[in-house]
């Protein structure tokens, strides 16, 4: 938010969700502008997302044609990128779209965070195995591509779309709401498309890949409840 709160005005809107009540960053949005939400009680991805955009909604006018662009906190993208970001899509008016993420600042090893739709045997290899056949290689992708989804990590998605779908599923409390998100948008005939000359760094943690972790069990957790909707809604 360092780089891009001075920028706020007719491209974009900054708003944040705060999930721990953390006075330091509640002073930092205050002091800057930034619309600011917290809460006390502890909620997952989706639901804090859910939140926000009701909250948004009501305090601000939000045309069914704007995007809502949600970006984890360990997100580092230019300001000039969000504007060239503004002038593509005001040109082919994606249902949904997503960019090209790093995980280091020299923008040398990709984030896998777009993928196809995963099978069962896809989590199995990939927490076992450390390989997960479902990622997309972006090395050779040049043009705007429909992905089948992307992490909820820079997801971008027109109100209106957002809105047919009822917003995230709050069930799930944290993991695979992006991947049923987009797999809903999918079953609506809406596309998702992927914008590679869009780039930024995501500073990412792997904690949910430690076998037993607490992140482990949400993650297990939410595969079977995904599934267990795929197969039965």
């Amino acid at each position: 938010m360092d780089n891009l709160h001075i920028h706020q005005g007719k491209v974009f809107k900054l708003h944040v969700k705060d999930n721990v009540n953390n006075k330091k960053l509640e002073y930092f949005c205050r002091k800057n502008n930034i619309n600011y939400l917290s809460s006390d009680i502890c909620s997952g991805f989706a639901k804090n997302n859910n939140i926000a955009t009701s909250s948004i909604n009501k305090m601000f006018y939000v045309d069914s044609d704007d995007y809502y662009l949600f970006i984890n906190p360990d997100i580092l993208i230019e300001y000039k990128k969000i504007n060239q970001l503004s002038s593509i899509l005001e040109k082919f008016n994606y249902d949904l779209f997503t960019i090209d993420l790093f995980k280091d600042e020299k923008m040398s090893i990709r984030d896998p965070f777009v993928r196809n739709f995963p099978n069962i045997l896809d989590f199995f290899t990939s927490y076992f195995f450390h390989f997960n056949p479902s990622i997309i290689d972006r090395s050779n992708i040049n043009v705007h591509k429909s992905i089948d989804w992307c992490a909820g990590s820079f997801l971008g998605i027109k109100r209106y779309v957002f809105e047919s779908l009822g917003g995230f599923d709050e069930k799930f409390f944290m993991y695979c709401e992006d991947i049923d998100l987009c797999f809903r948008a999918r079953k609506k005939g809406y596309k998702l498309f992927y914008i590679p000359e869009i780039k930024a760094v995501h500073f990412c943690q792997s904690d949910n890949r430690k076998l037993f972790s607490k992140n482990f069990i949400y993650h297990v957790k939410s595969i079977i409840y995904m599934y267990y909707k795929k197969f039965t809604g």
